[in-house]
């Protein structure tokens, strides 16, 4: 049913959820340390007794590396050792010169998160040393990397723990070796905003440092910043201090699959395995070409010895160009005659032992270009190969139809969404790594509904609440320091909060939300026209899609912007208000804010009419874009159809959709959009067409991609989270289940086969797993079963008949 019309049901699951999730965090990454959750209160209510340090020369906003230890004995080896921790930019922690994790999770300055982890596994009785690696980008950093200014924190949970803090007692040292290699945006003709590469120079490192015996020679004492802040306290927190709500992240390793092309030495198959190395003799030019087999997001490790003065670089892509100016990319799988472009790191070995070259931050890529030159000296590469990171979602459900084709779509779609999930919700891996509210509303159905996992979601609409200026307004993209505003984002994140009152339930998050959502409803009331009360779109970057129709305009630097009158006016965006209207009613109305409820439907109900009489086009059957009726899209009726599924006199919406996919006239959904056109499908009642939509990610597997691209070639980024809503739909379309009450309280299932002949699938849910399986006939009836958990009700409608369904028992059609 429309959410709208969600009827308000009390919610006994409200917080099962979140706590079975919490209890079952993964956490260990990268040694055997266990996360902690159950953060002491007065980490929350009191000034840190442990201080900010850091480097007392060093200016803090400078690009700069830099090594902090403190050594400590303890009478026997603990069972418990738990360390909060955080710096700025960013670090990684060892103990006992062991890696344990990099942090901290992405925030603000006025959410700045730290990690709890209990290390005492790899304590001992005697001496011990905590030894972090603390960076700053500098100038360099990502668009989504806010900073204060170089520093690192860690206070010990308890007494015993408190020879942990941070304070004058901390040595630190600027680790020389490391510098940034810029990008060419000129050469590179596209936007990155992810970082940029490193250069590391062997000579120059701090090596075995972390270990407990390493010396002190060169080491220096710290700067005292000011303590550590907790949100809500104090007066004067340079950061304000919340605790990591989300695991720590996977942490895998992984080979390549091949070389794809060498030139100047010859390579053995063992060595892409970690089986042989691979020398470069004295006086040479060599160059690789290595192949992941899929795209990855990973720490590339390249473990060397001899060397010195050799000279590697290392080009990092996505895929292969068919010329130096990007563009088409052809066939993925394809090398001839393509060149690779994109982030590029150096490294520099000193001819010295055993050196392990490793970036500061992970990198995209399927193809890995290695180009050296020789000094002096052989080079042996000892080993090169990295460690997969990401969000650790594990998949849950399942989709299971005897189709290669669809089985495909699934694994791909799975695929993509883990390389855009990490300790935020990605557009894309690869160029920007920030967090869009139109993508991660896509990706937090599908992480739901896939993995059971909500806690990325909760983060995620935190920080766009977090990133809302006195306007209103939530920025667009965030964590970013560089403000940016779509408004019809703002107008998502109202859809996302409804999506998680749908299928999550906690009611207590989701009420203190509900200012926002009217901070926002304020905002586009301050945008209308005061005849029409329609929004005029005159502020701001109004993006919908990326149809070659809306390119990109040099002039405004904006793009995928639909056609308005000469007074602003789009029926697509005005359509999009009144979704978010008709959604923020129903939030409003489950927590019995009536007179909110009414003003919202009251709006929405203007809108649509207001809209319907100026760009309904009675001889074509179809809403144009604008008053002026001069262009038509899918987006536009697609809209219409989800705004008013029960038909405007003069349409109906199925004879509307019908026209929709037949009318190639029409501006087209590319990927994005493709999801509300699907939804629409469903709402106008033809869901059995859904599979008969997926073309272009039929494409895209053509074309050898291992995830699903931003937009249909040509196309930038080939890995973007909103393309993976088949995952998403394929669930709640074709298996049908949707959720009927708040919280996922009540289920209703549906199917839509269409042409398919067998589906088994099952869907996590808090109580236990949701499971299917039909079958259809020559004549179309559906068989088969449907097992609910234990305490979990519903209904299924199918063959023209509705049956109860009742929780921990199996339901057999007849």
């Amino acid at each position: 049913m429309p959410t709208s019309q969600i009827p308000r049901n009390p919610l006994p699951l409200k917080n099962l959820f979140r706590i079975l999730m919490a209890c079952c965090a993964s956490s260990m990454p990268l040694s055997a340390v266990e996360q902690v959750f159950d953060i002491p209160h007065e980490l929350s209510s009191k000034v840190w007794r442990a201080s900010w340090i850091a480097p007392i020369d060093a200016p803090p906003n400078n690009y700069g590396v830099f090594a902090f230890r403190k050594s400590f004995d303890l009478a026997e080896k603990p069972s418990r050792f738990v360390i909060h921790l955080t710096a700025d930019n960013r670090y990684r922690l060892f103990v006992n010169g062991k890696a344990v994790t990099i942090g901290p999770a992405r925030g603000d300055l006025m959410h700045w998160c730290f990690e709890s982890i209990n290390v005492a596994s790899l304590l001992k009785a005697g001496g011990n040393n905590l030894a972090v690696q603390v960076w700053n980008f500098g100038i360099y950093a990502p668009h989504a990397q806010f900073s204060r200014r170089t520093g690192l924190l860690v206070q010990g949970e308890g007494t015993l723990e408190s020879v942990a803090d941070t304070n004058a007692t901390w040595q630190v040292r600027r680790d020389e070796s490391f510098s940034p290699v810029p990008l060419d945006m000129a050469k590179l003709g596209t936007f990155i905003t992810s970082g940029h590469g490193n250069r590391i120079d062997a000579s120059k490192a701090l090596k075995n440092w972390q270990q407990e015996n390493h010396g002190t020679s060169g080491w220096s004492k710290v700067e005292l910043v000011s303590p550590g802040f907790p949100w809500g306290t104090g007066t004067q927190g340079d950061w304000l201090l919340v605790p990591r709500m989300i695991p720590l992240m996977e942490d895998t390793p992984q080979t390549f699959v091949s070389v794809r092309k060498s030139q100047g030495v010859t390579v053995s198959p063992d060595f892409v395995q970690g089986k042989a190395p691979l020398v470069i003799p004295a006086g040479q030019k060599v160059s690789l070409l290595l192949d992941q087999g899929k795209l990855t997001t990973a720490y590339p490790e390249m473990l060397v010895s001899g060397g010195k003065g050799a000279k590697l670089r290392v080009t990092y892509a996505e895929s292969l160009h068919m010329s130096e100016k990007g563009g088409d990319k052809g066939n993925r799988n394809d090398i001839e005659g393509k060149v690779i472009r994109g982030l590029v790191d150096e490294f520099l070995p000193d001819g010295q032992g055993d050196f392990l070259f490793r970036p500061l931050r992970f990198r995209t890529f399927r193809y890995v270009q290695v180009e050296i030159e020789t000094g002096s000296e052989p080079l042996n590469i000892l080993r090169y190969s990295s460690r997969f990171t990401a969000y650790p979602l594990q998949l849950k459900a399942t989709f299971e139809t005897g189709e290669k084709r669809l089985d495909n779509i699934w694994q791909v779609g799975w695929h993509t969404q883990r390389l855009c999930a990490n300790d935020i919700f990605y557009d894309c891996p690869y160029y920007e790594q920030m967090m869009y509210v139109g993508d991660t509303r896509i990706q937090a159905l599908i992480t739901r509904y896939m993995s059971g996992d909500d806690r990325l979601t909760r983060r995620a609409i935190d920080l766009f609440d977090n990133s809302r200026v006195s306007e209103g307004l939530t920025q667009s993209s965030y964590p970013s320091r560089v403000p940016q505003f779509i408004p019809p984002y703002s107008l998502s994140w109202i859809q996302m909060l409804n999506d998680y009152l749908k299928v999550n339930g906690d009611e207590t998050y989701v009420r203190g939300k509900l200012n926002a959502v009217r901070s926002i409803l304020d905002w586009y009331q301050t945008q209308t026209d005061p005849e029409t009360g329609l929004y005029t779109a005159k502020s701001w970057w109004n993006f919908v899609d990326w149809p070659n129709e809306w390119p990109w305009d040099d002039a405004t630097r904006i793009g995928g912007v639909p056609s308005s009158d000469k007074d602003g006016v789009s029926s697509i965006l005005n359509l999009q208000w009144v979704l978010a209207l008709r959604d923020a009613a129903t939030l409003y109305r489950h927590f019995d804010r009536e007179i909110d409820a009414a003003q919202a439907e009251k709006s929405a109900n203007n809108v649509l009419r207001q809209i319907f009489q100026r760009c309904w086009d009675a001889k074509r059957g179809l809403l144009a874009d604008n008053p002026e009726r001069n262009t038509f899209s899918q987006h536009a009726n697609v809209l219409l159809v989800l705004a008013d599924p029960g038909g405007q006199p003069g349409y109906a919406p199925k004879k509307l959709m019908e026209q929709v996919l037949a009318d190639s006239s029409l501006v087209q959904c590319t990927m994005y959009f493709r999801f509300y056109l699907n939804e629409a499908l469903l709402a106008a009642g033809m869901g059995d067409l859904y599979l008969d939509q997926l073309q272009q990610w039929d494409a895209m597997l053509a074309q050898g991609l291992t995830t699903f691209a931003e937009r249909p070639d040509p196309t930038r980024s080939d890995c973007h989270g909103w393309s993976a809503s088949p995952n998403y739909h394929f669930l709640r379309i074709v298996c049908g289940i949707q959720p009927t009450a708040p919280g996922f309280s009540k289920v209703r299932i549906e199917p839509n086969l269409g042409k398919l002949r067998k589906v088994t699938a099952s869907m996590p849910h808090p109580l236990g797993a949701i499971r299917i399986q039909f079958k259809r006939s020559e004549n179309s009836t559906i068989s088969g079963w449907v097992e609910l958990p234990n305490g979990l009700n519903g209904e299924l409608k199918v063959n023209g008949k509705t049956y109860q369904l009742t929780g921990g028992q199996r339901t057999d059609l007849p």
